[in-house]
């Protein structure tokens, strides 16, 4: 890949500058604050875009170098790749969405779709591999490595056979699963909704757990209030024993006059009991009276009867038996009906007797009753303290009470169904949650599954990678010491690279870190390493290599020696050294193999 022309119209404090290098070594020298480093950072800029992470204490790239002129930052590069010609044009406003990104071939003019960075298009890597290991400047001639420059030396440059973009296929895979910034991954969306079953299924612990404190105090109120109404009942009871105690009480004034009327029938019927022994007395009197007359008659008859039988007289007997009869009817007659009044007389006082006497038993019997009741509720109201007397309406007030805790408890009962009911659809709620917590679970392991053999996978290439570099490492050192001994020629034996780029030197048969030596050894170290990975990186299509004052270290014959060695790099790959110094221009100035170019 070749270079071969620079327009910068405006970018920094560069405006319209047009540069034509050689294919081969070039030479670009200006004062200091001429912008040689603008203009690397334009070649990086129309490759590569702006790097939007700002460094720290220091300016952005677009803040850096906005022209200032204060046109938008525009130019172009036009350079060959795999034997066809390109142009690459680049714009960026101060403000966003002014971004301008043309690239066509030079030859046709056809324009070409789709290619938003064309450095990776075109280069095959991406900024930061390109920015470590093609620019060098005086204070990086030692750049920090990381895995995506150590995958650009070893791996190969096919997108298929990529070690960096296996491995990042796979961590993206990975990233997939388990990232928590890739909100849409398996394991992230399973994560985050176990996080929120369990956060829910905490939430209806805490509520099932306050709805049985809830549930505790309702039914603790529920039984006080069931005890209070209890209570009020029996008190409603002892009220209403001590009302039927109290007419209990008041029998005894019925039994006295119970009794009263008692001995008002007793008198009444041994009064009748004296009429009806006075009445007899009285038949017992007429009888004998009637006994006397008919005795008389009697007498008269037969002293009639003697007359007429002494005298033979029939009208004597006869008017004596006539009188006889006379007599004895009138007097038969008579005593039948004082006998026949005396029966119904005696009848009647006998019925009102009988009568007399069943009302004395019913009364004996009501009073006998009434009696045990009074001394029963003597008895009851003797063992009290003090005899209560209770009014209409303080049993009103109680039964009001009873009737308030029935309310106040069938308010209760309601509000425990309503919790319990609550509960139950909590318990549902959190059973489902459990459920699918544990569905969650055999999803997760599933994916760590999945993970588990990504991982596997990833140690695999690593440990392949690892034994690639092992076996690459010793040819990265060699070519760097080839390079290395050309410039620093005594003393050292061997230049060594661990697989992460430190540099350790072989000198007086003792491996020292390079960082114990002088500058210019760690410069000419750490350019000798640049140099050989760079030859690495890019064989097939040979990628320009760019230093910024990188000499300045070095004494005349150093930079001498290590301009040699990037001239004869020059001969594979496009070369373009910056320098202040005239000494770098002396040293090819008749060369026509070398361009300078000044400005």
């Amino acid at each position: 890949m070749t270079i071969k022309c620079i327009n910068i119209s405006d970018f920094g404090k560069l405006s319209g500058l047009k540069i034509i290098p050689s294919s081969s070594f070039n030479i670009i020298y200006a004062p200091n604050e001429s912008g040689k480093t603008t203009l690397l950072e334009f070649i990086k800029f129309i490759f590569y875009g702006l790097r939007q992470k700002k460094p720290k204490n220091d300016l952005s790239v677009k803040e850096k170098y906005m022209p200032w002129n204060g046109m938008p930052m525009c130019g172009s590069i036009e350079f060959e790749s795999h034997g066809k010609n390109y142009i690459i044009y680049r714009s960026e406003g101060s403000k966003s969405g002014t971004k301008i990104l043309d690239v066509k071939n030079a030859d046709t003019g056809e324009k070409y779709s789709g290619i938003d960075n064309p450095g990776e298009y075109f280069f095959s890597v991406d900024e930061k591999v390109f920015s470590d290991t093609f620019f060098a400047r005086d204070y990086s001639a030692l750049f920090d490595p990381d895995d995506s420059i150590s995958s650009a030396v070893y791996g190969k440059n096919e997108k298929d056979s990529s070690y960096s973009r296996v491995r990042h296929s796979i961590e993206d895979e990975i990233l997939n699963l388990t990232s928590s910034k890739r909100g849409s991954s398996d394991f992230s969306l399973i994560t985050k909704e176990m996080v929120r079953l369990k956060e829910e299924k905490l939430i209806l612990d805490k509520e099932i757990e306050t709805i049985d404190v809830h549930l505790s105090e309702l039914r603790n109120e529920r039984d006080y209030l069931e005890s209070q109404k209890e209570h009020y009942i029996n008190e409603y009871n002892a009220i209403k024993n001590y009302q039927s105690k109290a007419k209990m009480l008041e029998i005894s004034e019925l039994r006295e006059k119970e009794l009263e009327n008692l001995n008002n029938l007793n008198t009444q019927f041994n009064k009748i009991k004296d009429e009806k022994s006075s009445h007899q007395k009285e038949t017992g009197l007429l009888f004998y009276k009637y006994s006397y007359v008919i005795f008389g008659i009697l007498i008269v008859s037969l002293i009639a009867l003697y007359f007429g039988v002494m005298q033979k007289s029939e009208e004597y007997i006869l008017c004596s038996l006539v009188l006889f009869v006379l007599c004895f009817v009138f007097v038969f007659a008579k005593i039948k009906k004082n006998i026949k009044v005396n029966n119904e007389l005696t009848n009647a006082v006998s019925l009102q007797i009988e009568l007399c006497k069943k009302r004395i038993c019913e009364y004996e019997n009501e009073i006998t009753q009434e009696e045990l009741n009074g001394d029963n509720a003597h008895n009851y109201m003797s063992q009290s303290d003090e005899t209560n007397v209770f009014t209409n309406k303080e049993i009103n007030g109680i039964i009001n009470k009873i009737q308030k805790c029935e309310i106040d408890v069938s308010v209760k009962k309601s509000q425990i169904q309503s919790l319990c009911e609550k509960k139950n659809e909590m318990i549902s709620q959190r059973d489902f949650c459990h459920k699918k917590i544990n569905e969650s679970d055999l999803k997760l392991g599933k994916l760590k599954q999945k993970q588990d053999v990504y991982n596997t996978a990833l140690f695999i290439l690593d440990s392949a990678f690892s034994r690639l570099k092992d076996c690459y490492a010793p040819l990265i050192s060699e070519k760097s010491f080839e390079i290395f001994k050309r410039v620093c020629k005594k003393g050292y034996d061997s230049l060594v690279a661990d697989d992460s780029f430190e540099i350790s030197l072989n000198h007086g048969n003792e491996l020292k870190s390079v960082k114990r030596f002088s500058r210019s050894t760690k410069d000419a170290a750490g350019l000798s390493l640049r140099m050989a990975i760079c030859d690495s990186i890019s064989k097939e299509n040979p990628l320009p290599m760019f230093f910024d004052d990188v000499l300045s270290s070095f004494d005349d014959e150093r930079c001498f020696d290590m301009m040699e060695c990037m001239r004869n790099v020059s001969e594979e790959r496009q070369i373009f050294l910056c320098t202040c110094r005239l000494r770098e221009i002396k040293v090819y100035e008749d060369n026509v193999d070398v361009e300078v170019i000044r400005f």
